[in-house]
């Protein structure tokens, strides 16, 4: 029974590879490939595991075919969770602390004199937008980037 790797060798690689694919994303695996042809050390056969993990993990999304000889990997991408692994997407505990401050913030704000009110609620609004404004900027760079992938 051959030895499995850990996380760090086998899983992230792959989900790294993925990430890294773009527009192009498809895969066409060999049952008996070489080590080092898609990912870096591991065999075919090895990424078409470890992507079958990742799906049934939720860190990413793709369809597979096989034959006889081959594994046909097409739409893949990953996906919310699996970027959050990657720390490219906000991760949902840092959404979820500024949600919560924001609310506390505004409900603050109705206990408070008029001079303080305004200055609460400005600081919820900020927080809210600050939240917004990371996710906003996140999907702009990812638009710039596959249009400029398009273009070339």
């Amino acid at each position: 029974m051959a030895q499995s790797l850990p996380w760090e060798e086998l899983e992230l690689p792959v989900l790294e590879w993925v990430f890294g694919l773009g527009h192009d994303d498809g895969a066409m695996l060999e049952r008996s490939g070489d080590a080092g042809r898609t990912v870096d050390g591991l065999t075919d056969a090895q990424v078409d595991d470890a992507l079958r993990r990742l799906i049934g993990a939720g860190l990413i999304a793709g369809r597979r075919q096989e034959t006889s000889d081959l594994f046909y990997w097409t739409g893949l991408r990953p996906a919310a969770d699996g970027l959050r692994v990657l720390g490219e997407w906000p991760p949902r505990e840092e959404a979820a602390v500024n949600a919560a401050l924001e609310q506390v913030l505004r409900r603050l704000a109705e206990d408070l004199p008029d001079d303080d009110r305004s200055a609460a609620r400005r600081a919820g609004s900020a927080v809210s937008k600050m939240s917004d404004q990371t996710v906003l900027d996140t999907v702009k760079g990812e638009l710039r980037r596959l249009g400029t992938e398009a273009t070339e």
